[in-house]
């Protein structure tokens, strides 16, 4: 019997990877808490004026007024609600936006910032007895 002619596939190369080339360069990173300007904000109520109750932060000049509404808040020990701010405490009837940034509220790039608040103060049954 005749042997049987052996099929013989011919080998195929590995295709070569195309390499891609990109136009843009990655831009070096900076830190946003280095780059990002901060501004010395200080925080007072508005009538009447107390020392106690005033504080100075120095923040970024994109904090948003709910960070601020949480450190006046801590420091009356929780004890405030209704709380609003105001830039001129002449004209408290501009009252700011609470979920807006400062730089979004019209506060420029100054040495030294001026934020008035006011609140309603928590009544509660048992701090009467």
């Amino acid at each position: 019997m005749p042997k049987k002619k052996s099929l013989k596939r011919k080998k195929k190369g590995k295709k070569k990877k195309k390499e891609y080339i990109y136009n843009y360069s990655i831009p070096a990173y900076e830190d946003p808490e280095i780059c990002t300007p901060k501004v010395t904000v200080k925080i007072a109520l508005v009538s009447p004026a107390f020392k106690e109750l005033s504080m100075k932060v120095e923040l970024p000049i994109n904090t948003r007024l709910e960070y601020i509404k949480k450190l006046v808040v801590a420091n009356h020990k929780g004890a405030v609600s209704d709380l609003f701010f105001v830039k001129d405490k002449n004209f408290p009837e501009e009252i700011l936006d609470m979920s807006k940034k400062l730089d979004d509220c019209g506060i420029e790039l100054l040495p030294e910032i001026n934020l008035y608040y006011d609140f309603k103060p928590v009544t509660h049954p048992t701090l009467f007895s």
